[in-house]
């Protein structure tokens, strides 16, 4: 059955992959996978102090959350430059993630 992949394959491949702290299997009426990522990981990127404060300011709380932004979304914030944009691509990619497409 479906269930039975998700729990016997799927969860052991996802539990394998950096970023991912855990995985459950539950539901089953409907089709979905939802993936988190812990907050921890988020403070494994080991970003400067600069992104940092702008992981703050935006309420990131997941690597997921960071991925989901914009070039555009990170650059309008104060004292967010080049420099730290491209600390955070370098970073999400070290993941295999990249920013939201504008």
């Amino acid at each position: 059955t479906l269930r039975e992949l998700a729990e016997n394959d799927l969860a052991r491949r996802l539990e394998r992959v950096p970023g991912v702290a855990s995985v459950g299997v539950g539901g089953g009426l409907r089709r979905q996978i939802r993936v988190e990522l812990s907050r921890e990981k988020i403070t494994a990127l080991d970003l400067s102090v600069g992104s940092r404060r702008i992981v703050d300011l935006l309420k990131i709380r997941t690597i997921g959350d960071l991925a989901q932004k914009t070039e555009a979304e990170l650059l309008a914030c104060p004292n967010f430059g080049q420099t730290s944009l491209n600390e955070v691509k370098s970073k999400l990619a070290q993941y295999g993630l990249k920013l939201k497409d504008s």
